[in-house]
């Protein structure tokens, strides 16, 4: 007997498979891309915490929102401004003294930085060396605009040691803008500091003004090739409320 019809018989199903693989393959690509696009915007949009991440991003993102009726500190109405009114205070404001800064400062987020993350608040610790003052960032419990004052900036810990967690080291620099009047201006310059190697923070540059004592907004800039762009503003208030982040800057 002749083999062949059998052996045709058998590679058909094989065949078959292949077109249909063949004909999914698109749609299966299609699904991949609707399940990233999907995660990130989940994570983007604060959805992963309903009522807590989703509220700050909006405030974060939408200028309608940016001045809540119960937000009474001066850092959140300074935060509330437009992005047009941020620029002119970057602009027109005096830089601090390096010295000035030691100590804690709590700090609220907005724009494309920190905040397109989730990190909406974090704290900020500045401390004197011999030559120089440098420091380094706390990550803290993300709330709800409304619930800062009361319950805002408590630092997360290290399940193991219960230490805070700490990120972005950064060094307090003085720079004098190239211009027919040459400005003061002070940054904190991430790269200089020892994060590491693949740490995206070594990136950026943070630019500080002084609004009133105790009160200051900041710029935050990432290095592409020779120039900074502005990518996010930030507010630092020394204002206390009730928070342990003090117990790590000891």
């Amino acid at each position: 007997m002749n083999p062949t019809p059998q052996n045709e018989t058998r590679m058909v199903p094989q065949a078959f498979d292949s077109r249909v693989l063949t004909n999914r393959h698109p749609m299966t690509i299609n699904r991949i891309l609707l399940c990233l696009v999907a995660c990130i915007g989940w994570t983007s949009l604060g959805c992963v915490a309903p009522g807590v991440r989703f509220s700050a991003i909006k405030w974060n993102l939408n200028n309608s929102l940016g001045r809540p009726a119960d937000a009474h500190s001066p850092s959140l109405e300074l935060a509330g401004k437009s992005f047009t009114e941020l620029r002119h205070l970057m602009a027109t404001k005096p830089s601090p003294c390096a010295q000035e800064l030691v100590g804690t400062w709590y700090g609220v987020n907005k724009g494309f930085g920190a905040a397109w993350l989730g990190i909406h608040q974090d704290v900020k610790v500045f401390r004197a060396n011999e030559c120089d003052v440098s420091g380094y960032n706390i990550l803290v419990k993300q709330v709800t605009v409304k619930d800062l004052p009361c319950h805002g900036w408590m630092p997360q810990r290290n399940p193991i040691s219960c230490e805070p967690r700490t990120m972005g080291n950064f060094v307090v620099v003085n720079r004098c803008e190239e211009s027919s009047t040459p400005k003061h201006k002070l940054v904190l310059d991430y790269s200089l500091a020892s994060n590491k190697r693949l740490d995206p923070s070594k990136l950026l540059v943070d630019e500080l003004v002084v609004i009133e004592p105790g009160l200051m907004l900041g710029r935050v800039r990432i290095k592409v090739g020779l120039i900074e762009l502005p990518i996010a503003y930030f507010v630092l208030s020394r204002q206390k409320t009730p928070s342990s982040c003090d117990d790590a800057s000891l």
